[in-house]
Order: structure tokens, then sequence, then C-alpha cells
């Protein structure tokens, strides 16, 4: 049976380190301060009994300093290996609405799926008046059960530390051990990068403000275009369009404050806006998909993964791969194409901060590229593609593909082919079972 394992959240100066210290019995600092005193990760056992459970110590979740390092050390305490129970201390708080709104806080750096990992520890409850104590438990309960998080535990400073492990234990027991996990999109979007002071927020708001206008007048643009007959590619080109022009956004606020960013503070600076950025966009992107006649996400469906060159028309296959930046073909990147991987369309912005929509004429440039692709040498025109914003083929043009004489020949042949049937074998030896 795997040991138990707990992590400690909370903000600053909630008391997770007296705590810490009580049940593992060190002697870290603890005195008041208005930032974060744990500046590193502390992990200890703890024996009760038979029983040995260990515990990690986590910097504040708030820290006013020190941001992108407090985030880092939380994220290694969460990911660092399989864990029962995360405990969130709150400070007791007589309006329990102000102890909810403390806990929200803490738990944002908490993807949603480990929420019922949490137990809700009530710090400092010696605090609360002791003739309503048990009062008191019961609407703190209610509270927080009809949020979601019905496993709550109550601490005060003259509990021994025997009674702290034991109401531990039980709450550990009751769940399976679980490894959390962030990719790096995740990291930015759940944990803080930079200092949330006013100094830091004045030096990005221009920014964000103006990407929150170029992103509004795309999502006013999309719905305008539904009765279009070529729907789908617009909204892609409005989606790609809309990610260059915010990316434009960022690479501006790099170019005026780039020689400033000599320390971490002032770096992440700049990752608080590229996370800002990927939030939004992302946010637009999934609304705007909405409009399309297909989802182009469907993993299911096969048509998704015949697409074409917005640039040139070329059509590909993706066999396996991600559904990010790509290259179309091998070409030299000296072609002359177009910048824009939404050429075919543009979104002109007027005035009152609407966009719309214009067709360009890109037969000359398309009939160019392919010829320059031709040769036989090279497929493609070498432009920059995101394959999760290229267009799907038309029926028109799906229907062509269908009547390719031999395809179903060629495919079968590969599979035939010595090459392929030896890849096969040798896949279907190797051991891929988890061993104790």
């Amino acid at each position: 049976m795997a040991p138990l394992a707990a992590v400690m959240m909370g903000k600053s100066g909630v008391g997770k380190t007296t705590f810490y210290n009580l049940l593992c019995e060190t002697d870290h600092a603890a005195e008041y301060s208005s930032k974060s005193l744990t500046r590193q990760l502390f992990r200890s056992d703890v024996t009760h009994g038979q029983q040995v459970f260990s515990v990690i110590d986590t910097p504040g979740v708030d820290s006013a300093d020190e941001v992108l390092k407090h985030s880092v050390l939380l994220h290694a305490a969460l990911t660092n290996g399989p864990v029962n129970a995360i405990f969130v201390m709150v400070e007791y708080n007589s309006r329990c609405d102000s102890a909810l709104d403390e806990f929200d806080r803490a738990i944002r750096i908490l993807k949603p799926d480990y929420h019922n990992m949490v137990v809700v520890v009530i710090a400092k409850f010696d605090n609360a008046p002791p003739r309503h104590v048990t009062q008191i438990q019961e609407d703190y309960k209610e509270a927080f059960r009809s949020e979601g998080f019905p496993r709550l535990m109550f601490y005060s400073s003259n509990q021994s530390a025997r009674e702290v492990a034991v109401a531990m234990i039980e709450f550990m027991k009751a769940q399976h051990p679980k490894t959390l996990q962030y990719t790096d999109q995740e990291f930015l979007k759940f944990f803080r990068v930079a200092d949330e002071t006013r100094a830091q927020k004045k030096a990005v708001q221009k920014h964000i403000e103006e990407i929150d206008s170029i992103i509004s007048s795309y999502v006013d643009l999309v719905p305008t275009v539904c009765q279009e007959p070529d729907r789908d590619e617009i909204i892609l080109s409005a989606i790609a369009a809309c990610r260059y022009d915010v990316d434009k956004v960022y690479e501006q606020f790099n170019q005026e404050h780039g020689s400033n960013m000599i320390d971490m503070d002032c770096y992440t600076q700049s990752i608080q806006l590229q996370k800002a950025i990927d939030m939004k966009q992302r946010s637009f992107t999934t609304k705007a998909k909405e409009y399309m006649s297909y989802n182009p996400d469907d993993a299911k469906d096969w048509r998704n993964f015949v697409r074409k060159c917005v640039h040139c028309d070329e059509v590909w296959v993706k066999v396996s791969g991600c559904n990010g930046v790509t290259q179309c073909g091998n070409r030299e990147k000296s072609q002359d194409v177009s910048d824009k991987p939404w050429y075919k369309y543009s979104f002109e912005m007027l005035a009152d901060g609407r966009r719309m929509l214009l067709r360009n004429n890109a037969c000359d440039r398309r009939s160019s590229t392919k010829s320059a692709s031709s040769s036989g040498k090279h497929r493609g025109c070498g432009k920059d593609i995101n394959w999760s914003e290229l267009p799907r083929l038309t029926d028109a043009e799906m229907q062509t593909l269908y009547e390719v004489k031999g395809l179903q020949e060629v495919l079968t042949g590969m599979q035939q082919h010595a090459g392929h049937k030896d890849m096969k074998a040798y896949r279907d030896k190797v051991d891929t079972s988890f061993t104790k």
C-alpha cells in the first residue's frame, strides 16, 4: 500500500507553517509578516501509531514578491508525486462569506478536476465565540458543502499533534492517491506569474485593453457571416487574423519594454501579457467555432484529417502529429507569397470599432504559387500554417478525392510493404505494461 501524502496550501499568514511545525516537530520561521515567509518547499514524514504520512508545506498563494518563484514551488509541490489530499487552510472569520472568498482565491491554482481532493482547514478556530462553536461549525460545513467542498476540519492552537494527525489520516484514507499534472499552457492559466500590485497592472493594462478591443471586434463579426456560403472558411480565417493582431500587440510591448527586462519581475510582465492573450484568444476561438457547420476539432471525423493550405490550396492528409503550427511542404522561405495565412479574406476595422469582411482577389497569387510547386521537386508553398485553423475540403473537392483512381491500391501496397510489417511486428513485441 502506497504511503499517504498531503499538500498544504493557503494565503500568507494563515498559519500553514505553524500547523506544519506542530505536526512535524520542526521549527521553521512562522512569525507574522505581510509577505510569505516560506521560500522553499518543506516535506516531512509524520508518524501516528503504525501510520506514516508525508506533508508538504508550500509558500503563500498570494505572495506579493518573487511571484513566479512561488508559483514554481507551488507547482512542484502539487506535481511532485501521488497525493491523497490537498489541505487548504482558511482563517476563521465571523462572516462565513468572507472565508469563502479567501478560499476561492486560494484554490485558483487547482484545476477543477482536482477540487474533489480538497480538504478545507478552518484555522485559528479558537477565535470563535465558545458559546456558539457548534452552530458556527454547522454553518461553515453547510456553506462549503453548497459550494462543492464537503470535507472540513477545524484547527485551534490548543489542539495536540495527535488530534490533528488523526483527523488528517481519516481524510487521506478516504481518497485514492492521484498525481496532479499541468501542461505549460495550464501553468500560465492557473498560476500567477507576475506581481499583481498596482504598478504591475498599470504596466500591462493599456495593452490588455487594446487586446480586448481587438477580440471584441472579431466576436461581433462572426455572427454576421453565418449566411455566407463559405462561412466556415471565413470563421477559421477570422480566428487566425485575430491571433495575428493580438500577437502584434505583444510584440509591440516587448519592443517598448524589452530593454528594461533585466530581472525576473520585469520579465514576468511579458509572461502575464502572454497569459492574457492565450486565455482571451482561446475563449474567442471556442465561441467562434460554435457558428461553424462542423466541429473542426472532432478527432473521430476523418474529414478533419484532410485539409488544404490557405496560401496555395495544396491538399494535405495528416497521419500523425499535433494540430499546431507547421509548414506547407518544404519549399524555401524566399517564395513570394502573402505573409498572412488568411490572404483570401481581410477584416477591416471601421471607425465605430466594428469589423467589415473584405474578399481579396487571390487568383493571381495562387496561380503563381501553384506553378512554383509544379516542378515535382517540392510540394507546397513552404509558408507557416496552423492545422487546426485550416479549412476542410468542400463537398465537391472531397468528391474529387474519392475519384482518385488507385488510391486504395496505394494504401494497401504500403501496408503490404516489408518495412511496414517489420515495424508492426516490433511494436507488438514491446512490453508496455506497468511494473510495481
